[in-house]
């Protein structure tokens, strides 16, 4: 390590020190991660960064005997003066309590300071999620869970498509949200039930479509059986939640 970085790490080191608000070490390690990134004259890998931010979401969730979040039980100065530190994630309190990645701002670190596999990464990930802070194939309207967006299928496609891309050309990349990302995809299209619309049509037509459009796809024999199920008995599995 040269001596550049060592006394760069040791002023981050030094700056976490001193910082007196509330802190766990996932916050720590974020907040070391974020600083070395931004001031670094080369582009770095995001993906430490990216994991780092996984951990603080799960940190500052953790509960105590009382029942209470750990971000629920900092004062209001102490998240402000916290959130100005966590560049990239957003906390939020109030009757919903949690911390969620700011897709738009990783975008712009990664243009900024990552590699190409980073700005390929961030740009998925934005365009992963809709304003709602939901997949984008998902859509809470008027009842407490979301639903399935089957009567536009194509944003289903376009997402399977991306990240399938993604991992054939970064085989090792974000290799563990991109797994998942693709599963709950597929897990959607063979078990999804609570969608956007009561009608059947849409379903039946967007299952078929995935099928046709991904044809390798490991859940093809699932979907089908699917496909089945609603032209046989549909009311055994609805695609509508009551």
């Amino acid at each position: 390590m040269n001596r550049f970085i060592i006394l760069t790490l040791c002023t981050l080191l030094g700056a976490t020190a001193a910082w007196a608000a509330p802190s766990l070490p996932e916050v720590e390690r974020y907040r070391g991660l974020l600083q070395f990134l931004q001031v670094s004259e080369t582009p770095n890998s995001m993906q430490p960064l990216f994991d780092a931010a996984q951990s603080v979401q799960s940190a500052v969730m953790t509960i105590d005997k009382g029942g209470s979040a750990w971000l629920e039980r900092v004062s209001d100065e102490e998240a402000l003066a916290l959130q100005a530190q966590l560049v990239g994630l957003r906390l939020h309190r109030g009757l919903d309590v949690y911390a969620e990645i700011d897709t738009a701002v990783m975008h712009e670190l990664a243009l900024q300071h990552g590699q190409p596999v980073d700005q390929a990464f961030f740009a998925g990930l934005k365009a992963a999620f809709n304003d709602q802070g939901l997949p984008v194939y998902l859509n809470l309207a008027n009842r407490a869970s979301p639903c399935i967006r089957f009567d536009q299928p194509a944003l289903m496609y376009e997402q399977y498509a991306y990240w399938q891309a993604f991992r054939k050309a970064n085989p090792n990349a974000y290799a563990h949200f991109v797994r998942q990302w693709l599963r709950d995809i597929e897990d959607v299209m063979v078990h999804g039930t609570c969608t956007c619309t009561q009608k059947q049509a849409p379903v039946e037509a967007a299952l078929k479509g995935f099928v046709a459009a991904f044809p390798e796809t490991v859940v093809r024999a699932d979907i089908q059986a699917r496909l089945q199920q609603l032209r046989d008995k549909p009311y055994d599995k609805p695609v509508w939640c009551r």
